[in-house]
């Protein structure tokens, strides 16, 4: 199965297009550990810090700054980000992630639980996860 187009979704919601085969961070995550966390990938744009399933925050390479205290918890570092509802149209989730510099925007249940992430290709071509 080839990846959804981005302009190729209509009737499609946000659960249809995101990547749910995604990892989260731990609360007590450290930004040495994050830091380590996105030095182990280039695709890594933006980390989620989830507990018991429930989304706690995100993060990006930049909140983790070069000078800061690498023994903080990640989380205390982390900016407010967007997130988008499963049942959000895709095209709102798709415009969330175009609006970031990441690319990327974390789906979280009204429960609060993270289910995973729309993510968009560099190219800007497809939503990635979903072949």
């Amino acid at each position: 199965m080839a990846n959804i187009e981005i302009d190729r979704i209509d009737g499609l919601r946000a659960e249809d297009v995101m990547h749910a085969q995604t990892s989260a961070l731990a609360p007590q995550t450290t930004v040495a550990e994050a830091r380590a966390y996105f030095a182990a990938s280039s695709s890594r744009r933006l980390a989620v810090v989830a507990e018991n399933g429930r989304y706690l925050a995100a993060l990006t390479r930049a909140d983790l700054g070069g000078d800061g205290d690498p023994d903080r918890r990640a989380v205390e570092v982390a900016g407010v980000r967007a997130t988008v509802d499963p049942e959000a149209p895709a095209a709102v989730a798709r415009d969330l992630a175009m609006a970031t510099e990441t690319r990327r925007v974390p789906v979280v249940a009204g429960d609060g639980r993270y289910l995973g992430i729309v993510s968009l290709n560099s190219g800007l071509e497809w939503f990635c996860g979903t072949g």
